[in-house]
């Protein structure tokens, strides 16, 4: 999994230890093997935070429930998460009516191949949402009531109702081939929004 640059805005209720981190290892360095106490209690702090977000957090697949996948791709690599919901909103700001309404079941990320640093910006948001797809596929295949949300509103209209036939870029036609055996809605959520996928994807 690729490390997040800005891991607060991953788990918004980790940022105190974070910042206790990074302030450790500014004052104490890694000099040899042996972590400083400041540092040392810094990580102990950051590993019982991540554990208590994750049992607050997560969740097992309940194929009842409405599901969202959130991709994004960056220049260093792509993430995504699939989302289930738990709240009682009907919202068109799904899946980000409520704090806490919906929660994680699933999410990954990589880095880019060579090859694949060379894709358009267009591409590369294609690519995230083919591979996500892929790897959750155990998860979606079969969903009946999925959303996949991006931050790339053209493609929007390509993974929506527009036509094998109408796609002039061969990557794209392909990609979106890969994504033929799933059933969903795609919708477009701003990028500052987006922000648990885009930490995944850098």
């Amino acid at each position: 999994m690729v490390r997040p640059r800005q891991p607060g805005r991953a788990l918004p209720g980790g940022r105190p230890c974070h910042g206790a981190l990074q302030g450790a290892t500014q004052e104490t360095g890694w000099e040899g093997s042996v972590l400083g106490q400041a540092v040392g209690g810094a990580l102990h702090l950051r590993q019982d935070t991540i554990g208590r977000l994750a049992a607050e957090g997560l969740r097992f697949y309940d194929v009842s429930r409405p599901t969202a996948v959130l991709t994004d791709y960056s220049r260093q690599g792509i993430g995504f998460l699939v989302l289930q919901q738990y709240c009682e909103c009907v919202s068109e700001k799904s899946p980000l009516c409520c704090p806490g309404g919906w929660k994680l079941v699933l999410c990954g990320s990589r880095h880019l191949t060579a090859a694949e640093r060379n894709y358009s910006t267009h591409e590369g948001e294609a690519l995230a949402i083919a591979w996500c797809l892929k790897k959750a596929r155990l998860f979606l295949l079969g969903c009946k009531n999925l959303t996949l949300v991006t931050d790339h509103k053209a493609l929007t209209r390509i993974f929506g109702d527009k036509e094998l036939k109408d796609i002039a870029n061969p990557r794209i036609l392909n990609l979106k081939e890969k994504t033929l055996m799933f059933t969903f809605r795609i919708k477009y959520l701003k990028g500052d929004t987006n922000c648990a996928a885009d930490a995944l994807s850098r």
